[in-house]
């Protein structure tokens, strides 16, 4: 496996994405590659394990969940961060972060992500008689798919 911090040119490794855009707003041509694990893990709610829909974040600890996933979470549990358990006086302490959305948009189109029977999929990357591998798609539970349209 390699590092975050190398680059590897070996063709048959399949485990990473190019050309994913990492200042889409800024400069359209700067491209990066990273593993796939890393780009669905910032695309991932932490409380509801899903794709991120309406990224809100904490405010004084920069922790981020969809909108709908964090506000349940702190008026019907407790109002700390799931995560590092800062403790929250206000939702007023929650941001919508566009900025990060637009970011987990990139890493849609970076994978090749498509919706196909309320199942967010990736496209196969295949070279000749290469096969799809089994980690290669991401199912959705369909009630937080629809909670989104």
């Amino acid at each position: 496996m390699t590092d975050l911090g190398t680059t590897t040119n070996d063709p048959t490794e399949k485990d990473w994405t190019t050309n994913i855009p990492v200042l889409p707003l800024i400069f359209e041509s700067v491209t990066c590659k990273i593993p796939k694990s890393l780009a669905v893990s910032f695309m991932t709610c932490p409380l509801c394990e899903q794709r991120l829909k309406k990224v809100t974040t904490i405010t004084s600890c920069l922790h981020r969940f969809c909108e709908h996933c964090i506000k349940m979470y702190l008026q019907r549990v407790h109002m700390n961060c799931p995560i590092c358990g800062i403790r929250l006086t206000s939702l007023r302490q929650l941001r919508t972060d566009v900025e990060y959305g637009r970011l987990v948009q990139e890493l849609d189109k970076g994978l090749g992500t498509t919706r196909h029977n309320n199942q967010l999929v990736l496209a196969p990357q295949k070279e000749d008689n290469q096969q799809e591998k089994p980690g290669d798609s991401i199912q959705m539970k369909a009630e937080h798919l629809e909670q989104s349209t």
